[in-house]
């Protein structure tokens, strides 16, 4: 069994995937779930990601408290495989992940270097889930991040999604809104 590399790893992901090992034992888990990282990111306000899902709730008028209920019933009942991939936690113990989790972490570290960034955090990671289709039909939202630099939802700044990143939202994603990546909400200028 191999360990994740940890240099992909924003402090703040490391952050969230230590604090997602004891949602792991109470959801009765063998392996973390990109299910159970939404629900993290769902419930807990120190997180990027989290700060995102607050600004799409205020802007598309759902509740977080709703999606949280939504998030924490996918993790009880959806198992994952095993990926024969660990994550070493802060105690040295390992940390099974699943399959699905590693394409979360692999496409959302894709998303954090078209972004500028070198590692991939929370923002990112949620970004990889709503492409990958974890995030319920009435709390979806494609990720971006603007190629001029700022972060902002689609069309505010009247750039829209980038074009030639159709993985980010551009032209492979017609039809899907878009939302900043960025928890630092719209930029005054673009």
């Amino acid at each position: 069994m191999g360990t994740l590399n940890p240099t992909i790893l924003a402090p703040e992901m490391s952050k969230a995937l230590n604090a997602a090992r004891p949602l792991r034992q109470r959801f009765n888990k063998t392996v973390l779930t990109p299910e159970i990282l939404l629900y993290l990111f769902v419930t807990s306000p120190d997180l990027d990601a989290n700060r995102v899902l607050q600004r799409l709730a205020t802007e598309r008028g759902f509740k977080l408290d709703e999606m949280a209920r939504t998030a924490q019933t996918m993790a009880e009942m959806r198992d994952g495989r095993n990926a024969s991939l660990d994550f070493q936690g802060d105690d040295g113990r390992p940390v099974a992940l699943s399959d699905e989790m590693i394409v979360v972490l692999d496409e959302g570290h894709a998303i954090a270097q078209a972004a500028g960034e070198i590692y991939v955090g929370t923002a990112p990671a949620l970004a990889a889930m709503s492409q990958r289709g974890r995030l319920h039909r009435g709390h979806a939202a494609t990720l971006w991040h603007h190629p001029c630099g700022h972060d902002q939802p689609a069309g505010r700044c009247g750039r829209g999604p980038p074009r030639d990143q159709p993985g980010l939202g551009g032209a492979g994603q017609s039809g899907r809104a878009g939302a900043c990546l960025s928890p630092r909400g719209p930029a005054a200028t673009c």
